[in-house]
């Protein structure tokens, strides 16, 4: 009598036969059960783990989220239900509107006491930013099907402790939003560290109405058309590099040795500016830091600029 064949269900593949089908390394895939618990496979007698056709599912839909920029740590216990709708956001939105270049509205919805009628009085200075919804009560957000899926959710709590990553990640399930900023007043450091490795924006009260855009703008993936006025883009470099370094070498013959010292300043700047650009593309948890940094470096060096423009004139020195 031939063996009776196994439904879906039941069929079960060890560690080797997935990573071959999702393309996940198996050290990697270890990693993400002890660390994340993604999936749990089962554990016959022989201690050999063996994954169901559901767990490999999970897997592939977790790389994939990965793969386009998200955190393990911020998809790891989403429903698989909702990692198909971050999925099919994300491809709708490379297909319309690419991430991380869009200039427009960040949609955002807000939960906490005083959060939303903060927001609501301060709209003026929340230029680009929509508020979708506004909760007080955390265990009552749930999506708005006629408002559609906002970039963000903004929470804010009085302190961060051993539960507030899961407080976010329901929060950011509940509302469909793929990202998270959290407003807070106190916390261990250790714990705002762990929130922002696995990318939730984390803000210490008091913030400025400035701040909550930067920061709303960074995670979601736009850029903020109504932010500072001076951009690292902006300001443009009025000497190039060996410009400076005749500068550097020709001011030693000049009993004023300013040439030299701005020189040497202006390089410094760029530099900076350079790893800040590296920070922001790298750690995406403190993009917004790290982009105000690089802006801030470019501003500086160009009223440094200005100033060697100036000396130059003054001591007749043309490069």
């Amino acid at each position: 009598m031939a063996p009776k064949q196994k439904t879906e269900a039941e069929l079960r593949y060890p560690i080797g036969v997935v990573a071959r089908r999702t393309g996940i390394h198996p050290e990697t895939i270890r990693i993400w059960e002890r660390r994340y618990a993604v999936v749990t496979p089962e554990r016959p007698g022989s201690g050999r783990r063996l994954y169901s056709e559901e767990d490999v599912r999970r897997l592939e839909l977790v790389k994939k989220l990965v793969d386009a920029g998200h955190p393990v740590g911020q998809v790891a216990h989403l429903p698989t239900p909702t990692l198909l709708t971050h999925i099919s956001q994300a491809t709708a939105a490379r297909a319309g509107h690419p991430v991380g270049t869009e200039m427009g509205t960040c949609r955002i919805v807000a939960v906490g006491e005083s959060l939303p009628v903060r927001l609501d009085h301060e709209r003026s200075q929340l230029g680009g930013i929509e508020l979708v919804a506004a909760w007080r009560d955390p265990s009552k957000v749930k999506i708005d099907e006629r408002k559609g899926t906002p970039d963000v959710v903004l929470i804010e709590a009085a302190s961060v402790h051993a539960g507030s990553l899961t407080d976010v990640e329901i929060l950011r399930a509940r509302t469909g939003a793929r990202a998270a900023v959290l407003v807070f007043g106190f916390g261990a450091r250790r714990l705002i560290e762990e929130l922002e490795r696995e990318g939730v924006q984390c803000l210490q009260s008091p913030v400025t109405a400035a701040e909550l855009r930067r920061a709303c703008f960074a995670v979601c993936g736009r850029r903020d058309a109504s932010g500072p006025t001076v951009r690292a883009a902006d300001v443009g470099r009025r000497f190039d590099p060996d410009q400076l370094a005749r500068i550097a070498s020709l001011a030693s013959t000049l009993a004023c040795e300013c040439p030299r010292h701005l020189a040497d300043l202006i390089n410094s700047l760029i530099a900076f500016e350079s790893y800040s650009s590296d920070c922001q593309i790298s750690k995406p948890a403190d993009a917004v830091v790290h982009a105000m940094l690089r802006d801030r470096a470019a501003a500086a060096r160009a009223l440094l600029e200005t100033g060697l423009m100036e000396v130059l004139q003054q001591e007749g020195i043309t490069v």
